[in-house]
């Protein structure tokens, strides 16, 4: 289980700037299970996904995972355990490298780094099986340089990526905002797959309604420094857009 307890954050501490993200939250996120985050701009969205990845320090509080205190972990030392998809598609991938080599690094995400990281023909049809998926034809081409791929391509090479080492939790901050309808759908339609496959705890963040009440197990809604919303069992069920606007 992961989960933040009694978490406060606060931006700009003792400045005229000062901004209260969030006051005295928690939350627990249970494996196998795909949360869908909304919230008007400015909620704290991006701030929960940063928590829980070791990006943002809380002022108070602490951050768990499996009875374990992990609250001042940078993220580099979380990253055996946690993987993440950004709303940009480069953001994920190296760009000069070739799709076989990325996928190379992100299953190294859980072992020490060495000099001895080449793919050999076993690993190459390891990563082939995998992006066959996708049904884009590049599983013949993984010399292929990332730079030279869709946004749509990239972004669902990015999260078959984050299924190729063991992960505990995953992260994914608007997955789907720069992808063309088609793109997005297969997007979410691997992150539940990925979700089952690892037992994961997922947490998705979307602006998209129908992409929450569609394929969210459960959904949160963030307001006013609080989790203003929490849907789950037959409440997410009977669940509908009209209710979830009440909260913007």
């Amino acid at each position: 289980m992961i989960g933040l307890q009694n978490i406060t954050l606060r931006f700009g501490s003792g400045t005229p700037q000062e901004h209260t993200v969030f006051q005295d939250i928690s939350l627990a996120l249970q494996p196998g299970e795909l949360t869908m985050l909304l919230g008007p701009n400015g909620s704290g969205k991006s701030s929960l996904l940063g928590l829980l990845a070791g990006t943002v320090m809380p002022n108070q509080g602490k951050v768990m995972v499996n009875g374990t205190e992990v609250t001042r972990l940078p993220a580099h030392a979380r990253a055996s355990w946690v993987a993440r998809v950004f709303q940009d598609p480069k953001a994920g991938t190296a760009a000069d490298l070739s799709i076989l080599h990325n996928f190379r690094l992100a299953s190294l995400r859980n072992a020490g780094k060495s000099m001895r990281w080449g793919s050999d023909e076993a690993f190459r049809q390891k990563v082939a099986q995998q992006v066959v998926k996708l049904e884009m034809g590049l599983e013949h081409q993984l010399n292929r340089p990332m730079s030279s791929l869709s946004g749509g391509q990239r972004q669902a090479l990015t999260l078959l990526m984050a299924g190729m080492a063991p992960c505990t939790l995953l992260l994914l901050d608007e997955p789907t905002a720069a992808l063309d309808p088609r793109s997005a759908q297969l997007v979410l339609e691997l992150t539940l797959q990925l979700v089952k496959e690892h037992k994961a705890a997922a947490l998705l963040i979307t602006h998209q309604m129908k992409d929450a009440l569609q394929h969210g197990e459960r959904v949160l809604v963030l307001g006013q420094g609080k989790i203003a919303g929490d849907f789950n069992g037959a409440e997410r069920k009977g669940l509908s857009a009209e209710r979830l606007l009440e909260f913007f």
